[in-house]
């Protein structure tokens, strides 16, 4: 078993957990040493390494596939997840989950896989977040951060040029009937429109926008250590006097279970992969923990067992 120390452990290199790796290593010290704080991230999938030239690639990961479907998604996808409301306790192995999802098993994620049809939030988003959590979650508050995704992830509007027989009469339809429509957003850079990549493989010319060409070269650059291939089996908890502490992260590689020790863990595996880790780790519900530790009932809630929905084209705020 392999030991290791780090200040903060990511589980899940996915399109949230390369930008907060990135973000905490660039900006974080220690508060008692005032050192940059080490930092690790951890991944089911391999980890290609490169970096990531928009436009043109690296010469290794081109070769990783073929622009064959079954090529990409044979080999770096994976599917996991719970039916989080599921009435019935949770399986301690990571290779026991009722899986329903497809994902990227890949560092990456998520961002590699994306088709790169992509908005920032409009103003209303913002009013609506506020109403809802009661904090002050205004567009003035939120603008620094949508105005970097904009620049790290190249969004801009997509040319007229390619917009497809279908945008043209839609757009052109809403117009004649007086209703204001967007124009669609994309996020690349230097794309060679080869067509292969949108949603089925990933760009081998690092032309799509996303975490993993826009953060994961600010993480490498801090230090951040990737530790790929590793399927986080749980979160390490301690119960401390009347409360508890994180103690690390156990994991299973090539068939070994080792463990990383952290005082820190961010659980990132994404809407239908962090709560059966969680779950695993004695924390949640305790109806579906097998070995209740940190009691949470609000684990998995507002998640269901169909993560598909239909891509919403148009949004009207009248009949």
């Amino acid at each position: 078993m392999a030991e290791t120390s780090y200040d903060l452990i990511v589980t899940g290199a996915g399109t949230g957990g390369i930008i907060m790796a990135a973000r905490i290593a660039q900006k974080g010290v220690h508060p008692t040493t005032g050192e940059p704080l080490k930092v690790a991230l951890l991944d089911l999938g391999p980890y290609f390494e490169g970096t990531p030239r928009p436009g043109y690639g690296v010469p290794g990961r081109r070769q990783m596939f073929t622009n064959v479907r079954s090529d990409f998604q044979g080999r770096y996808r994976t599917r996991r997840g719970i039916p989080p409301g599921a009435s019935r306790r949770i399986p301690l192995g990571p290779d026991d989950e009722t899986y329903t999802f497809n994902t990227a098993g890949i560092v990456g994620g998520g961002s590699l896989l994306y088709t790169a049809i992509t908005n920032t939030p409009y103003e209303a988003d913002y009013q609506v977040w506020s109403d809802e959590t009661g904090l002050d979650l205004s567009y003035q508050n939120l603008k620094y951060a949508a105005e970097e995704t904009e620049r790290a992830f190249n969004i801009h509007t997509k040319p007229d040029g390619l917009l497809r027989v279908g945008d043209r009469l839609f757009r052109d339809s809403a117009r004649a009937l007086g209703i204001e429509v967007h124009p669609a957003k994309i996020a690349k850079q230097n794309c060679l429109w080869c067509g292969y990549c949108d949603g089925v493989n990933m760009c081998k010319y690092d032309a799509r926008g996303g975490s993993f060409t826009g953060y994961l070269p600010t993480a490498l650059e801090h230090g951040v250590e990737i530790i790929p291939d590793a399927k986080a089996e749980k979160v390490l908890i301690e119960k401390q006097g009347t409360g508890f502490r994180v103690t690390g992260v156990a994991y299973i590689r090539n068939g070994e279970r080792e463990v990383v020790n952290a005082t820190r863990v961010v659980v990132s595996c994404g809407q239908y992969g962090s709560t059966p880790l969680l779950l695993r780790s004695g924390y949640g519900p305790r109806q579906l923990v097998e070995q209740l530790i940190v009691e949470n009932p609000n684990v998995g809630n507002h998640t269901d067992a169909r993560p598909w929905c239909e891509r919403m084209t148009a949004v009207f705020d009248q009949p």
